[in-house]
């Protein structure tokens, strides 16, 4: 295979330096001897037939020993490909038939190592071992229905944490091939956090709470405090995907976390900024809005809980809308997706209007806010806005376009200013000068075509 040429190539270039200094050993060693018996001889170098045969036998031993050493180096690297396949086997009908084994918890940390340092690698035969240690995490153990034996004194709530915090710092770092890594990352922290949960009610004496009553452990949302603060950081690895799958399976997460989810939406807003712009946006679309559906029927707690924290809701909404923002199109999508969180939120209170619970007036300013900047928003946002001022029970904002007047500026921006304007001058000039020049051609073309068929 492909893996087994590489290795022809980078042994034959040893081979061709071992071959060099086998003769270089063998010639001196025979040298050494017809210079001890005859040190006046003038043969051809001092060699005769007996000692080209002395070195010809040499050599071939000295090649034989160097084939048989890459045969051994090639059988034994390949021995060690199909151990690591077939370790990977014997783990995978392991975690079927034990999938309640205390030393899952800490296998599934070893793997995720495993995984990094094989795609690490970079080569055929390691990254498709990097994809079936994935496939083990994923199918086998992640998706078991069995756990760890909470009164085991191998799983303890304090590990777990450790272990699920070393989870999340290596998908913050990242590796080679990224979707392969997320996917195992991904499985194998959403098992460790299912553990975690179940020993950490164990330990504390209590019982599994009913359906739409669990609470998230302290342990678990310290956890994943941390991981937002990494998402937060440019060089980070992190996707917001991590996190929704966790937000999934387990909305009290969630809900512990929702400071530090609406942190997001506010974040950065007196400055535009890139990242902020699309963590923003992100954070909102993906980890806010779908916690916010799926939770009136799978977690009806977070109706109450948000009410509690409206103060917070409404002024990370409110900042988020009135932001400056470069980019056009992620302006307007998160007027939108505004308008969809406030319409999920007001479904799920039911019971309490939206308007009479959110701070109306710092949102409504917020839009108004937005609405006077230039370039006048797309229809998309307007709508958008407008079904906030509905939800909201309130008209739409009559604002003027603010346009930034060069005063604003220093003087150096002033007379760029005066620059481009007699650049954009200048260059309509020649374009009407170019039009004319084609107007008058044409013309001329006409004329000539005319006088042409008047004298035929």
């Amino acid at each position: 295979d492909e893996d087994d040429e590489d290795d022809d190539e980078d042994d034959f270039g040893e081979a061709n330096e071992a071959e060099i200094a086998a003769m270089r050993a063998a010639a001196s060693k025979v040298m050494g001897t017809a210079g001890d018996s005859d040190s006046d001889s003038d043969s051809d170098g001092g060699m005769d037939d007996a000692a080209m045969f002395r070195i010809d036998k040499l050599l071939g031993e000295a090649f034989k020993s160097r084939q048989q050493d890459l045969r051994l180096k090639k059988n034994l690297k390949r021995a060690t490909r199909d151990f690591k396949f077939r370790v990977i086997s014997l783990l995978e009908l392991y975690a079927k038939a034990q999938p309640g084994s205390p030393y899952l918890p800490g296998a599934v940390v070893t793997l995720l190592d495993a995984t990094r340092d094989a795609l690490g690698k970079q080569d055929p035969q390691s990254v498709q071992l990097a994809q079936r240690i994935s496939s083990l995490i994923n199918k086998h153990i992640s998706h078991a229905r069995d756990l760890p034996d909470s009164g085991d004194d191998e799983v303890t709530a304090d590990d777990l944490q450790e272990k699920l915090k070393s989870v999340i710092v290596a998908t913050n770092r990242g590796a080679g091939e990224g979707q392969v890594f997320n996917n195992a990352a991904g499985a194998a922290a959403a098992y460790l956090l299912r553990v975690l949960e179940a020993v950490a009610i164990h330990e504390q004496g209590g019982k599994p709470p009913a359906a739409g009553e669990e609470v998230a452990s302290a342990q678990a949302t310290e956890c994943f405090r941390e991981g937002l603060k990494m998402f937060k950081s440019k060089g980070s690895k992190l996707k917001s995907g991590f996190f929704a799958r966790m937000f999934a399976r387990h909305p009290a997460l969630a809900a512990a976390l929702l400071p530090e989810l609406f942190g997001l939406v506010s974040l950065d807003t007196e400055k535009s900024n890139a990242r902020a712009e699309f963590l923003r946006l992100d954070a909102l679309t993906k980890l806010i809005i779908p916690v916010i559906q799926s939770s009136k029927k799978r977690y009806p707690k977070l109706a109450k809980i948000s009410t509690k924290s409206m103060k917070l809701i409404s002024s990370s909404i409110a900042a988020g809308i009135g932001a400056p923002y470069k980019n056009k199109n992620t302006r307007a999508d998160f007027c939108k997706q505004s308008a969809v969180f406030i319409e999920s939120l007001d479904r799920l209170l039911s019971d309490v209007a939206i308007k009479s619970v959110l701070d109306v007036d710092a949102v409504i300013d917020a839009c108004a806010k937005q609405m006077s900047k230039a370039p006048a928003l797309p229809p998309k946002a307007t709508k958008a806005i407008g079904r906030i001022c509905s939800l909201l029970g309130r008209q739409v904002p009559v604002v003027d376009i603010k346009i930034e007047d060069a005063d604003d500026n220093n003087d150096d921006a002033g007379d760029d200013s005066d620059d481009e304007l007699v650049k954009k001058t200048t260059a309509k000039d020649k374009k009407d000068k170019k039009k004319s020049k084609r107007k008058s051609t044409d013309g001329d073309a006409k004329a000539f075509k005319s006088n042409k068929k008047s004298k035929k």
